[in-house]
């Protein structure tokens, strides 16, 4: 197959539709939650696990409506992450009290029922026992063999065990056992007894942890962090204590922000980057599947990077200890960009894996092929798919002795210096690039970069894809 996409982007500015930085605006004192629950919302917030609107009104009783709305937002994370399908809905008339979409969707896959003669009653309270039901139909449509895995305290261990109706028993012991709820006090689990909205959302939170990062909510921990598949490391932790915890990194990347990532993945899934400056962490990104915990503190931030094309998907973090010491610099020279280009190429390929797409190969032919262009566009002032001469990336290939079937580009400039972070980000706003690196007909990528403070297109970025 014969194939060469070919789209454009001209940009001066960094796009800044996708990006939320943080600290952000937290709700309003007179409706903060509970002392018990502030980390389990904050946990919600930092990750978007649930639509903001859904953070409010704490301490009310939860409803049956709001809840199926908050647990919808986390199934289809959890079906994500297993690359499932999460797109049918039940017919609009299946309730004559309620017609909400995400009401229709948990109805079609088995996770929220009604109760009886055509009614949803979205209002209602929500029994303690109801909602383990429908978290657990939640998580077996995801992950079966997880929600079986459990091995902690079981229902039996409850002395109001016998209040538990026989539809929820199942559920209510394999939650338990997994640790994603517990009792109302050492020996009651209190299954009739109506959620709160806050405690509905702390069991989201705890589900959210568990199996997406595999880690669980510290109430007492008072810096952001970053949880990726078990593994955990925290702003201001030595860097021999990440190394004993990590393992030792796949690779370092010297940064232009003044600290050193140790880079951690599988594969390029589980992508983490561990930015470390005088013996200690100052930096976190977590790419593809993560979790960010704690809370900001001092002059610590968190930006986070959503996908404008994915209906505003999380897919990037980055914390930061403090920004206005380790930042960008205004300069970057041809040593920093070459590892700008590695830090990209990095994330292009944790943000195929996170979409089950094959990693790509990075060929320093291509490379070349990529880099030429930038510079040929920085040099003669232009910014263009083709050449003044009119040559596109097809007969670049080729002129470089490049066979391919399939070939395609993205370029990207912006008056000040970037790094691969901020160039990844560019692309994932717009559909047409977002869709040639989520591409899986390609199979190897070069990554070009050019800085030259002299020029007006003063830093240019090109990705040549290629299958051969």
């Amino acid at each position: 197959m014969r194939k060469n996409s070919l789209v454009s982007l001209a940009l001066s500015l960094l796009l800044v539709f996708g990006v939320v930085s943080m600290p952000m605006s937290v709700a309003a004192a007179a409706d903060a939650p509970s002392s018990w629950a502030v980390h389990g919302m904050t946990y919600l917030r930092n990750n978007m696990v649930v639509r903001e609107p859904l953070l409010s009104s704490y301490t009310a009783r939860d409803t049956r409506l709001r809840f199926t709305q908050a647990l919808c937002d986390l199934t289809k994370q959890l079906m994500a992450y297993k690359n499932k399908p999460f797109d049918k809905t039940s017919a609009a008339k299946t309730f004559v009290d309620c017609s909400d979409t995400d009401v229709l969707r948990m109805h079609y896959y088995g996770v929220a029922g009604g109760l009886g003669n055509q009614k949803f009653n979205p209002g209602g309270s929500l029994e303690r026992q109801m909602a383990f039901v429908f978290l657990y139909r939640a998580l077996k449509l995801a992950d079966p063999a997880f929600v079986a895995g459990g091995t902690g305290k079981g229902l039996t261990s409850y002395a109001d065990s016998g209040k538990v109706a026989t539809w929820a028993k199942t559920a209510t012991d394999a939650l338990l056992k997994l640790g994603i709820v517990g009792g109302t006090s050492p020996t009651t689990i209190a299954p009739v007894k109506a959620l709160s909205n806050e405690e509905a959302l702390l069991l989201i939170a705890r589900v959210h942890a568990k199996y997406l990062a595999k880690t669980t909510i510290n109430s007492k921990q008072t810096s952001l962090g970053l949880a990726v598949n078990g593994r955990h490391a925290m702003l201001g932790q030595t860097q021999s204590a990440v190394t004993a915890a990590w393992g030792t990194p796949a690779e370092t990347i010297a940064t232009n922000r003044g600290f050193t990532w140790q880079v951690y993945h599988q594969n390029y899934a589980n992508m983490a980057l561990i930015g470390i400056a005088g013996g200690k962490v100052v930096a976190l990104l977590g790419c593809g599947y993560f979790a960010v915990t704690g809370t900001a503190s001092g002059s610590q931030t968190l930006t986070k990077y959503l996908d404008g094309n994915e209906g505003n998907r999380f897919y990037m973090s980055l914390s930061v200890s403090d920004p206005s010491v380790y930042r960008l610099t205004g300069n970057l020279t041809a040593a920093q960009v070459a590892l700008n280009e590695r830090e990209h190429f990095l994330l292009v390929n944790a943000f195929r894996v996170m979409h089950h797409i094959p990693a790509l190969a990075r060929n320093t032919s291509v490379d070349a092929v990529a880099r030429a262009h930038s510079q040929d566009m920085v040099t003669r002032k232009y910014f263009s798919h083709y050449s003044p001469e009119g040559k596109g990336p097809s007969q670049r290939l080729q002129d470089a002795g490049i066979a391919w079937s399939a070939c395609g580009e993205n370029i990207a400039w912006s008056s000040y210096a970037m790094d691969g972070i901020q160039f990844v980000n560019q692309w994932v706003q717009s559909a047409g690039h977002r869709g040639n690196m989520l591409d899986p007909v390609y199979n190897t990528i070069g990554v070009g970069f050019i800085f030259d403070a002299s020029s007006s297109y003063r830093n240019m970025a090109t990705q040549v894809f290629v299958r051969k």
